[in-house]
């Protein structure tokens, strides 16, 4: 029998991969090329200048940053606070007016007088907090410029039945219709000045 012979060298194929020492040899020559132009030029000092430079900035702006956050941390706790305080007054100004409507709501005579007594208070408070001087609610009403107080005639109807209410005592009466409309007179304000 005749053996043939195969041809080994077309029947391999051809090696293809990475020679990994021929890319690091290329690594090691750059990185010997940068150190030799670095010493021929003394760049061994500026490198190290360089560096301590890049670290001051570095570690300048890591301590503006921590200050910085510190800052909107406070600015943040404080609107917070501000939040948190204005929710506090509005509940504490909606349980005034809700003992308003309670008082208001009620088959006695007496508490329509006490709904629109406490109303009219309310009423004072806001026109204190508003800027309004005088030595009373009466006083306070007569400074305000009508252009700049809506409502302005309401809360002088509604502040007169509350003075015939504390005159007169029991001897005034009130009926409920009129009661509803005094306190549905201060209930316009409050919303127009955003107060309950």
């Amino acid at each position: 029998m005749n053996p043939t012979i195969v041809n080994t060298a077309q029947s391999l194929p051809e090696p293809t991969y990475f020679n990994l020492e021929y890319i690091f040899f290329l690594i090691y020559k750059f990185v010997d090329a940068i150190n030799f132009f670095l010493v021929s030029i003394g760049g061994i000092n500026f490198l190290k200048n360089l560096i301590s430079i890049i670290v001051i900035l570095l570690i300048a702006s890591i301590i503006y940053t921590i200050i910085r956050i510190k800052e909107i941390e406070k600015e943040e706790d404080e609107k917070l606070q501000e939040v948190i305080s204005l929710d506090q007054k509005t509940t504490v100004k909606n349980i005034k007016w809700e003992n308003v409507l309670k008082h208001i709501s009620s088959n006695d005579p007496a508490s329509w007088k006490v709904a629109v007594i406490d109303a009219d208070s309310m009423l004072d408070e806001l026109l204190i907090k508003m800027g309004y001087i005088g030595d009373s609610m009466g006083d306070r009403l007569m400074s305000i410029n009508e252009d700049t107080f809506q409502y302005l005639n309401e809360a002088w109807e509604a502040h007169k039945v509350r003075n015939n209410i504390a005159h007169g005592g029991s001897d005034f009466v009130l009926n409920k219709q009129e009661a509803k409309r005094v306190i549905d007179n201060y209930e316009l304000i409050f919303r127009t000045q955003k107060y309950i």
